[in-house]
């Protein structure tokens, strides 16, 4: 939603398609951009798909949060398209029909953010009957310290001041409740039976 900084990136990168959330954002992001950029702007799962599963894409990157990454993502490992995966909400909802379609069809599922691409690259050259653990770090964000009793007086105010990271309201609670931590659990246990 942020059409400023798209038109710059778009300035920029000079790409030859762009997908928004609506149509009502794409109408306007079409007018601001002029005649000077010969761009195709879509919009919405159809767009987003349509992009995903494009024929002269060898790999793609899956970095939408939330829900609306799944079916793009399944759409292009049903192409067989490997996937470059830095959101973790397809694998955790669908992890299972992913592997179980980007092995059907020789796909790849490469996760890119840190914790699980680390994972990857630690198994690279192992067998898989050799892993017996994998441990997760984190940080604890802005209750790290906290006592149990301390945890259960705490405000919204103080779960969303995480040290280190701005993340939006939601991944900061997330990761203040260790929600975040059980999800790249899930994710891991997905990506690992990728390989």
């Amino acid at each position: 939603e942020n059409t400023a900084f798209l038109k710059e990136q778009i300035s920029f990168f000079k790409p030859k398609i762009a997908v928004v959330k609506n149509e009502y954002i794409a109408r306007n992001l079409k007018k601001d951009l002029n005649k000077q950029n010969n761009i195709k702007i879509l919009w919405g799962t159809s767009g987003l798909i349509n992009i995903a599963t494009l024929e002269v894409a060898d790999i793609i990157v899956v970095a939408i949060t939330g829900i609306a990454s799944l079916i793009p993502t399944f759409e292009a490992v049903k192409r067989g398209k490997n996937i470059a995966l830095a959101s973790k909400e397809a694998m955790v909802v669908a992890g299972e029909l992913l592997v179980k379609e980007a092995k059907l069809r020789n796909a790849k599922i490469i996760p890119i953010d840190s914790e699980h691409s680390a994972i990857l690259q630690c198994l690279k050259n192992e067998q898989k009957v050799c892993v017996e653990k994998i441990i997760l770090t984190a940080s604890g964000g802005a209750l790290y310290d906290l006592t149990e009793t301390a945890l259960k007086n705490v405000s919204i105010e103080e779960a969303l001041n995480h040290p280190t990271w701005k993340m939006g309201k939601k991944v900061t609670i997330d990761s203040a409740t260790l929600m975040n931590k059980g999800l790249e659990v899930i994710e891991a246990i997905n990506i690992v039976n990728c390989y």
